[in-house]
């Protein structure tokens, strides 16, 4: 392997961009958590909010006007989790804004590996542009 100072550079820059692209997945991973956690809540109060996403824009107002029938605790909790929850999604399109779409795809091609019976192989996995 070249141990040239431009192919350093190129290492620290795809390293950086990596860490960025693990960045955005676990902020996606947490937002689903906060997803399942205000469904929980809605669920053990028995709160249904008609529509296919409960966070989308219209259901998002179904839901601000539900919020008091939830008892106070569970109200507040849910509050702050849809607080959290926008703060999430305003931190992964941000993420994502940082990363030009042709060198996330280079930063993630050599970690995705699946593992089948014919043991691991690379797999082209492409983020939405």
């Amino acid at each position: 392997m070249l141990r040239s100072s431009a192919n350093g550079k190129r290492l620290s820059e795809l390293r950086d961009q990596r860490e960025l692209l693990r960045l955005r997945i676990f902020l996606v991973h947490l937002r689903t958590r906060v997803k399942n956690r205000i469904h929980g809540t809605l669920a053990r109060h028995n709160v249904q909010i008609p529509g296919a996403d409960l966070f989308g824009v219209e259901a998002r107002l179904r839901l601000g006007a539900r919020l008091p029938d939830l008892p106070v605790h569970s109200r507040e909790a849910v509050e702050q989790e849809l607080a959290t929850l926008d703060f999430l999604e305003m931190q992964i399109e941000s993420a994502l804004f940082l990363t030009d779409p042709g060198d996330l795809r280079l930063a993630l091609w050599p970690m995705c590996f699946t593992t089948d019976p014919l043991g691991p192989r690379r797999v082209a996995v492409f983020p939405p542009v």
